[in-house]
C-alpha cells in the first residue's frame, strides 16, 4: 500500500536479547536509574552541567562518563545539601528540576512526572551509589503502536526502560522520534530509530514505501545489481535508465584514470556494442598508469597521508605515497598491504608521536570508526567507554629502547596514575586478550582486523563505492556504528563478499563495481521521487571535481601543465578559474587548440572542441547558438573563446 509503514526488523549488537519473558521492577539504583535519566533530561550534556565548568555551581561528568564523580556531586559534595535524605521533596535537585526554585534550564522535573518520582525513589532509599556498572547487558527496541519500547535484558527477567532510554532516528525526513519515543512519520524512504540505554544500543530497521513496486531481487545477473534492485524494490523505488555512452565514457575515464577521455578514445567507446563497452573499456584503463596514480591518491587520502606535509614529515609522507603507488601498480592484495601497514615500527604509525592519536587514526583508517570522544569521556553516541580507548591506545604504544629497538610503552590513567593494561578495541564478538608482546600485540591487531572480523573490508568496500558512485552506504565513511547504519546495505554486504572471493584485490573490486547496471544509471532528475531516487542510489548524483581533479582535467583537455597551479585546494581553484593560468593554458601554441583549429572548420571544429572538453558532441540548439559565432575569423581566437567558457561550464566541473 503507498506510503505503508514497515517495521522490518530488529539489529542490535551481539548482547542484545530477543524483548519476551516476565517484566519486572528492579529496584531504583544510581547506575541503572538516575544517570540514564540524567542523560536523557539532557542534564549531563556539554550544554548544561555535562560543560568543562558545569552550570550554576553544579557540574556532572560529560554524558556521565565519570559515574563516581557524579554521585559525589549529587549525594555528597557541599555538605550534601543537594538532596535531602528525611524529606525527598524538599532536596535542591527535585525542587530545581521542578521549578520551585529558579533553574536556568527551567521546568525539567514536573512533580507529577514519572522521573521526578524515580528520583525521589532512589533520595528517599538512601542515594545509595550502588552497582559501579549498569546491569543491563542488552537492550532491544520495538515499535508498539506508535511508540518505541525499549526493553533491557537484566539479571532477573527484562524490564521496559523507555522512561529511561534515549532515542532517535537516522532519517528524521521519514519517521522523527519524540524524547518520549512517540514517532511521527514524515515521508517515504528508510530510517533506523535507535535506543540507548545503560551504555547498550539497540535499532530497529523501519521502511515507508514510496509506490506498490515489486521487492523480489531478481534471481540472476550481477551480485551488485540483484541486492540493489532488491534493496530498491523493498523502498518502493524503481532505478533510473541507463547513462547516454557519452556520458558513461566521461564517467569511466573520470573514476578510472582521473582525468576526462581523449577524442579518439570517445569515438572508440561509442563504437563498441553496449552491452561490453563498459567492460571492455575498464580493462584498458585498469592496466593503466593514470589508474594507479588515480587510486594511489585515494588510498592516500583513507591512511591520511597528506600530498604536502610539515619539514619533519615531509621525507616520511613522500616515502609512504611512493609505497602505496607501487603497491596499487604492483597489484598487492589489500589484506597483504593492511598486513604491512599495521606492523610494528611501520612508517604510517610511527607518524604519530601520542599513542592517542595513532589509536584514534588506526580507528578512523582501518575500522572506519571515530573513536576520538572516548579520549576524555564515554562516546555519547557509539559503545566505546573511555578505558576502550585508553586500552587500545596502549596496546599502539611504543617506545624507543637504548639500542633503537621498539619497545613496549605506557598509557596511563589520568585519574589513577595507573599504567593502563594493552586492550584490543572490541570490534569483533570474540576479540583475544593482548598479548604481552609488542609484536604479537600487533600481529593481534592484524588478525582481528583482516581475519578476526569484516571491519577492514567493510570499511575499504563502503570508501570504494563512495568513489565510484558518488555517496558511500555509510557517511561519513569512517563513522561506522549501530546508530549510523549503511543506506542499502545489502550493497555493501555484496561488497565485502566481493572483498573476500577476490582476497582484496583492488582491480577485481573497481571492476565490479563498474560493470554493474548500478554504476551506469543516469544522473538526470527522475521526477516525482527524485530526492528519494537520489538519496537510495536509484539514480546517480552529478557532484563537483576536487580542485585538484579539476586542474587535472583542465591541463588534460588543454595538453597543458598544471605544476604552476597553487598547491592549496582553494587557491588552486581560484587560480584556475580567475587567474592567469587559464587564459595562458587555452592560448598555448601547439596545444589542444591549436590543433583543432589546423585540422578543421566550422562544424567540424565545433564537434571536435565539444568531444575534446566535455567529451560529447553539441546538441542541435549549441550548434545553432555557437556555430556563426566560430564564422567571425580568426577561426583559433573564436575557439579559444569558446574552450575557455566550456572549461568554466558546471558540465565540465562535475562528474556525472
Amino acid at each position: 500500500m503507498r506510503g505503508a509503514l514497515w517495521v522490518l526488523g530488529l539489529i542490535a549488537l551481539p548482547t542484545v536479547a530477543t524483548p519476551g519473558g516476565p517484566k519486572v521492577a528492579p529496584p531504583v539504583t544510581f547506575a541503572d536509574h538516575v544517570l540514564p535519566l540524567l542523560q536523557r533530561q539532557g542534564c549531563a550534556s556539554a550544554y548544561c552541567h555535562g560543560s568543562a565548568t558545569g552550570r550554576g555551581g553544579f557540574k556532572l561528568s560529560l554524558f556521565g562518563s565519570d559515574p563516581d564523580a557524579d554521585w559525589r556531586a549529587l549525594a555528597t559534595d557541599l555538605g550534601g545539601r543537594r538532596l535531602d535524605l528525611r524529606d525527598p521533596d524538599r532536596s535542591l535537585l527535585l525542587q530545581k528540576g521542578s521549578g520551585r526554585v529558579p533553574h536556568g534550564g527551567g521546568t525539567r522535573l514536573p512533580r507529577d512526572a514519572a522521573a521526578y518520582a524515580l528520583l525521589r525513589d532512589w533520595i528517599a532509599g538512601g542515594a545509595l551509589r550502588g552497582a559501579v556498572e549498569p546491569a543491563a547487558n542488552g537492550l532491544a527496541v520495538e515499535l508498539v503502536g506508535e511508540r518505541l519500547r525499549a526493553t533491557a535484558t537484566m539479571p532477573n527477567g527484562q524490564a521496559d526502560v523507555s522512561a529511561l532510554a534515549v532515542f532517535g532516528s537516522s532519517e528524521e525526513t521519514v519517521v522523527a522520534v519524540a524524547a518520549d519515543g512517540r514517532i511521527t512519520v514524515h515521508g517515504a524512504g528508510e530510517t533506523f530509530v535507535t535506543a540507548r540505554y545503560g551504555g547498550r544500543d539497540a535499532v530497529l530497521r523501519i521502511v515507508r514505501r514510496a509506490a506498490d513496486a515489486p521487492n523480489a531481487p531478481p534471481a540472476e545477473g550481477h551480485t551488485a545489481d540483484r541486492a540493489w534492485l532488491g534493496w530498491l524494490g523493498e523502498l518502493g523505488l524503481s532505478p533510473a535508465p541507463r547513462a547516454a555512452p557519452h556520458r558513461l565514457v566521461r564517467r569511466l575515464h573520470l573514476d578510472l584514470a582521473g582525468r576526462p577521455p581523449a577524442p579518439h578514445e570517445v569515438r572508440a567507446f561509442v563504437d563498441l556494442p553496449a552491452t561490453v563497452a563498459v567492460a571492455v573499456t575498464a580493462e584498458r584503463l585498469l592496466a593503466t598508469s593514470a589508474f594507479t596514480d588515480e587510486f594511489a591518491r585515494h588510498l592516500a587520502e583513507m591512511f591520511e597521508v597528506a600530498g604536502e606535509a610539515a619539514p619533519m614529515q615531509a621525507e616520511r609522507q613522500a616515502a609512504l605515497r611512493e609505497r602505496l603507488h607501487a603497491a596499487v601498480a604492483a597489484g598487492q592484495p589489500l589484506d597483504q598491504l593492511v598486513r604491512e601497514l599495521l606492523a610494528s615500527g611501520a612508517p604510517l604509525l610511527e607518524r604519530f608521536g601520542d599513542p592517542r592519536d595513532r589509536a584514534e587514526f588506526v580507528g578512523r583508517a582501518f575500522f572506519g570508526m571515530q573513536i576520538g570522544c572516548a579520549r576524555c569521556h564515554d562516546h555519547p553516541n557509539d559503545r566505546w567507554r573511555q578505558r576502550d580507548h585508553q586500552g587500545f591506545s596502549a596496546l599502539l604504544a611504543t617506545r624507543r629502547g637504548t639500542g633503537g629497538e621498539l619497545l613496549a610503552g605506557a598509557v596511563f590513567d589520568e585519574g589513577t596514575g595507573d599504567a593502563c593494561p594493552p586492550v584490543m578495541l572490541p570490534i569483533a564478538p570474540a576479540v583475544p586478550a593482548a598479548p604481552a608482546d609488542l609484536e604479537q600485540r600487533h600481529a593481534a591487531l592484524r588478525d582481528a582486523v583482516l581475519t578476526g572480523s569484516d571491519v577492514f573490508a567493510r570499511n575499504f568496500c563502503n570508501r570504494l563505492l563512495g568513489w565510484l558512485l558518488g555517496r558511500a552506504p555509510v557517511e561519513p565513511v569512517d563513522d561506522h556504528r549501530l546508530a549510523n547504519p549503511a543506506r542499502c546495505a545489502p550493497l555493501l554486504e555484496a561488497a565485502v563478499a566481493e572483498y573476500r572471493r577476490t582476497n582484496g584485490d583492488l582491480r577485481a573490486l573497481v571492476r565490479w563495481v563498474v560493470t554493474s547496471a548500478l554504476w551506469a544509471v543516469d544522473s538526470e532528475p527522475v521526477g516525482e521521487n527524485d530526492e528519494l531516487a537520489a538519496r537510495y542510489f536509484a539514480r546517480q548524483q552529478a557532484r563537483p571535481l576536487s580542485a585538484d581533479r579539476l586542474a587535472r582535467a583542465s591541463a588534460y583537455v588543454l595538453d597543458a601543465s598544471a605544476t604552476s597551479l597553487p598547491v592549496d585546494p582553494l587557491a588552486r581553484e581560484l587560480n584556475r578559474r580567475h587567474g592567469e593560468w587559464l587564459g595562458a593554458a587555452v592560448r598555448s601554441p601547439g596545444g589542444a587548440i591549436d590543433l583543432i583549429a589546423a585540422t578543421a572548420n566550422g562544424d567540424a571544429a565545433l564537434a571536435e572542441l565539444f568531444l575534446q572538453i566535455l567529451g560529447r558532441p553539441p546538441r542541435a540548439d549549441e550548434i545553432a547558438e555557437l556555430l556563426p559565432r566560430l564564422s567571425t575569423p580568426p577561426l583559433r581566437d573564436r575557439l579559444i573563446e569558446l574552450a575557455h567558457a566550456l572549461l568554466l561550464t558546471r558540465e565540465f566541473a562535475s562528474r556525472r
